[in-house]
């Protein structure tokens, strides 16, 4: 099948634009290329971010071409069926139903043009994200987490310090408080003693003894008294102190914590900028694929109207000849038909080569009674006489292992009538058929065995029985 141009019926009009033709296939091609290889790019690229390194490169790198080769080879398919309608209007016009299979035809080029081109541009677009997200380098952002942490070492050393500060304030309040109480004890004690002193004379009922005693008591009440002044003022002073150190230690806080939050929230602030810059400048990075893909496969659209204007001015028409093959299989199956005839002929040479004797059969072609009956008959009656004879022979064996049994006995069985066991034997044994006489009863019966002695199972049992004191055989037992 070949398609061939004919001649342009307008030379006016050729002459004019059809120098351009060249160039604008050249063109579209470029755009093409550009475009294939940037949404190959971008797919690539998209492949590597989902599957998270996962993937091999050379699968990656296959997947992403053949994706780009699918969409450019759609492109360049459908392109010109879809453009063709808005440049040549009213085809086949005098056909109303060719004309109705025509436009259906035309906007199914078109819906499927517009999806592909849809398509690319949506993973270029993507493929363009992930591109930009892993080529551009991280942002350098503010550590928040070392502010917390510096926050928390500062509250932690004012809480050291409060800690410092309230020993060392409560240290003299407490020396105080020992030394009051020591000096109370101590005057306690010299008030005590003396009056020790006046206790045996008011005991004797002395009165002025008697009322040193009671003036003694007042001044020890006095003491306790100052004691308990002392040690109220103290721990008030004690108080007022450490509510001033808790005073301090909670402004002190209080601005900390203003000042971290500041500082938190300039720190966020500062980070979400530079988030936003970044991701402004890694969109504006992906951007390329984006626009070399749109702009490529554009261009091309472009050229293939231009063409088809050009064509339609100067009426060059499109004309498809089939050649003589065009109902008969292509030479792709002409070629894989004589292949296999030529394999097959190949191997059946090869098989008469490697099982193909080399001198005469000694035995006859297996499964040959498959397809000659004559010779099935004839193997059959052969195996019967085979048996046969192998029987007769079997037969001739085992009685010669019983003359040979026979010979080989000499032992005397009876020793009245000076028989041997063999002769016994030989005696007992006879021909089927025969007719003998009973050893019990003296009647004359037919054998039917080559043992048999006796006319019926009475004479066996009763002859038995005569040999063992009257007592019968019993066949139960010789089941048992």
């Amino acid at each position: 099948m070949r398609i061939s141009k004919s001649e342009p019926q307008n030379r006016e009009f050729f002459n004019e634009h059809g120098q351009s033709l060249a160039k604008y296939n050249l063109i579209g091609l470029i755009g093409q290329l550009l475009s294939g290889l940037s949404l190959a790019y971008a797919v690539f690229a998209l492949i590597v971010a989902q599957t998270a390194g996962a993937a091999p490169p050379t699968l990656s790198i296959i997947l992403a071409l053949v994706v780009g080769l699918f969409v450019e080879l759609s492109n360049r398919v459908l392109a010109r069926p879809a453009i063709k309608p808005y440049v040549v209007k009213d085809m086949f016009a005098g056909a109303a139903d060719l004309a109705n299979r025509h436009r259906i035809l035309n906007r199914a080029y078109l819906i499927g043009l517009i999806a592909v081109a849809v398509l690319s541009y949506v993973l270029s677009a993507v493929g363009s994200t992930y591109y930009a997200e892993d080529s551009a380098p991280p942002p350098t952002l503010v550590n928040e987490d070392s502010i917390q942490t510096a926050i928390a070492l500062t509250t932690a050393s004012i809480n050291e310090q409060f800690a410092a500060d309230t020993a060392m304030t409560t240290a003299p309040y407490q020396i105080r408080l020992q030394a009051a109480k020591t000096r109370f004890l101590a005057d306690s004690a010299a008030l005590m003693k003396e009056r020790e002193r006046f206790k045996r004379c008011a005991y004797k009922g002395n009165t002025y003894c008697k009322g040193k005693l009671t003036s003694l008591l007042a001044d020890i009440d006095k003491a306790r008294a100052s004691l308990a002044d002392s040690t109220a003022t103290i721990a008030r002073q004690k108080t007022d102190a450490l509510a001033q150190l808790l005073a301090d230690r909670k402004t002190e806080l209080n601005e900390l914590d203003r000042t971290g939050k500041q500082e938190l929230g300039r720190a966020r602030d500062a980070n979400k900028k530079t988030i936003t810059d970044h991701e402004e400048e890694a969109n504006f990075q992906g951007l390329i694929f984006i626009i070399l893909t749109v702009a490529g496969q554009t261009v091309f659209y472009y050229m293939i109207y231009l063409t088809l204007q050009v064509e339609a001015g100067s009426e060059i028409e499109y004309t498809l000849e089939p050649n003589e093959y065009w109902n008969l299989p292509s030479v792709t199956a002409d070629f894989w038909t004589g292949l296999s005839w030529r394999t097959e002929r190949r191997a059946r040479a090869a098989l008469r080569l490697l099982f193909t004797p080399s001198k005469p059969r000694e035995t006859d072609l297996p499964y040959r009674s498959l397809f000659d009956t004559t010779q099935v008959d004839e193997e059959e009656t052969q195996d019967t006489n085979e048996k046969e004879q192998r029987q007769e022979r079997t037969e001739e064996e085992r009685n010669e292992c019983r003359s040979r049994a026979r010979a080989r006995e000499r032992k005397p069985l009876d020793e009245e009538n000076g028989t041997t066991q063999a002769e016994q034997r030989e005696r007992k044994t006879g021909e089927v058929g025969a007719v003998e006489q009973c050893e019990q009863c003296g009647k004359d019966y037919t054998r039917k065995t080559t043992r048999q002695r006796f006319c019926s199972t009475d004479c066996r049992l009763n002859h038995h029985a005569a040999k063992h004191n009257g007592k019968r055989f019993d066949e139960i037992l010789k089941k048992k």
